[in-house]
């Protein structure tokens, strides 16, 4: 059986939280089972088709952009499979384009797709794929790459950021691959669309890593990541640590990222079982790992959409999540988002403050939509109300649990329960006790730590 405070970790990690419902079902099996769960229950989505409202000739593409941000943060909320989604985010970060860049939400949906669809399969076949999706052509120009004038920008990134790190490569290893990547382009009647011109294919001899060939874009990516084990296990090296980091903490130690690997290269980098020793570490559930990441913005209003039953749509989080410093499919450059210290600071801190707000208000519940749930607020509410010697503690202790924090620091309970009971004593502002309650725990450490 599994502990329950690290079935929540687990959970919070590999999804975006679980209830108290969900955490005790959990705690009857071993941390071994569910992590099969949640690794094994990941096939393609039902919904293969783009969103309806890209169907729509009277909304524009700045405004699929907010749809699909809306759409993607609902999906995470409410995900079957949460891991799927997770790890759709984690490919969103390291393999990203920019849509200000792109100017196409449905190649941007493409790309999300690809990366829901096949990123817990095997990490050689998502490069190959995601190298040519108009997207990424777009956004790291490739789409103009000519023989000629070979565009390096693509041929950087791919061995930079995507599959070895720095210092990996010679300034002669990027000009024979953006060599090889002449060619593999955007249709010159539809930008929409990849296709390869083998006119513009430069055939000529390259030396690449030591290597002279008639290299093509394809052979680049399978030299790295089959061909070359030096380069293979220097890319799986480079992909351990970046999970890690992920969903564990940053900066591990030599032996994770060493065994880890191993179990990637044994399974010719599959990603599932690379998961699925990553989430039954024993490092996995450490103090260090428990309190080693910070919900970045996307985790956080993911994380509420779960815990308040709100949608998207009723509390608009894409008109508040640039000022919090993470914006779907707009990374701030190729090299994506940080994390930690990378959110937190006044103005962005200031801004979840604001969000909260929006939050409440939707809670009210002042526009009597059906859809809406209240009912922790209306729980809330019925603790308070029934006038008990124990209501703020047990508000206090309802909230947090209502809100996935089921191991709250003592320090933390103290200052909730002591704001709780003054302002049930400031007159006609006692109703909204309940409100600033929500607000307080939204606003906590644990509730924002990831």
């Amino acid at each position: 059986m599994a502990a329950p405070d690290d079935v929540a970790h687990l959970m919070r990690r590999a999804g975006f939280g679980a209830t108290q419902a969900e955490v005790t079902t959990l705690s009857a099996m071993t941390i071994t089972e569910i992590v099969d769960l949640l690794v094994d229950d990941v096939v393609t989505p039902d919904d293969s088709n783009p969103p309806a409202f890209f169907n729509d000739p009277n909304v524009n593409d700045w405004e699929w952009e907010y749809l699909l941000q809306q759409w993607w943060l609902d999906r995470m909320a409410t995900a079957p499979k949460p891991l799927q989604e997770r790890m759709t985010l984690f490919w969103h970060g390291l393999l990203c384009s920019e849509n200000a860049k792109v100017g196409n939400m449905v190649l941007m949906y493409d790309q999300n797709k690809l990366f829901r669809d096949t990123g817990m399969g095997n990490f050689r076949t998502l490069i190959h794929t995601m190298s040519l999706q108009p997207a990424m052509l777009h956004y790291l120009d490739n789409s103009y790459n000519y023989k000629g004038n070979a565009n390096e920008n693509f041929a950087r990134e791919l061995m930079e950021l995507f599959t070895l790190g720095v210092n990996q490569y010679t300034q002669g290893d990027i000009l024979a691959a953006a060599k090889a990547w002449t060619g593999y382009n955007i249709h010159d009647n539809d930008s929409t669309q990849y296709i390869y011109y083998d006119s513009r294919h430069d055939h000529s001899q390259k030396t690449f890593m030591g290597q002279t060939r008639n290299w093509n874009g394809p052979g680049i990516i399978d030299f790295l990541l089959q061909e070359n084990l030096a380069k293979k296990t220097v890319s799986a090296k480079y992909i351990v640590n970046k999970l890690w980091t992920f969903f564990a903490y940053p900066n591990p130690s030599a032996n994770i990222v060493d065994e880890l690997a191993q179990v990637f290269l044994d399974n010719d980098l599959e990603m599932q079982p690379l998961l699925r020793a990553l989430f039954v570490r024993p490092e996995f559930y450490t103090t260090t790992a428990k309190q080693g990441l910070v919900r970045s913005p996307v985790e956080w209003v993911a994380a509420i959409l779960k815990y308040t039953g709100l949608t998207a749509d009723n509390i608009n989080p894409q008109w508040y999540m640039g000022d919090m410093g993470q914006t779907l499919f707009e990374p701030p450059n190729v090299a994506g988002w940080k994390n930690n210290q990378y959110w937190l600071n006044a103005s962005a801190m200031w801004q979840r403050a604001d969000f909260t707000g929006n939050v409440i208000n939707q809670l009210f519940n002042w526009s009597d939509d059906p859809n809406i749930d209240t009912s922790v607020r209306d729980s809330i509410i019925t603790i308070l109300d029934g006038g008990g010697a124990n209501r703020f503690v047990d508000a206090v202790d309802y909230a947090l649990t209502a809100f996935g924090i089921f191991n709250p620091s003592a320090n933390t309970r103290r200052q909730l329960i002591a704001a709780v009971t003054r302002q049930s004593h400031t007159g006609s502002w006692d109703q909204r006790t309940w409100s600033n309650l929500v607000v307080l725990v939204l606003l906590s450490p644990e509730f924002n730590l990831a």
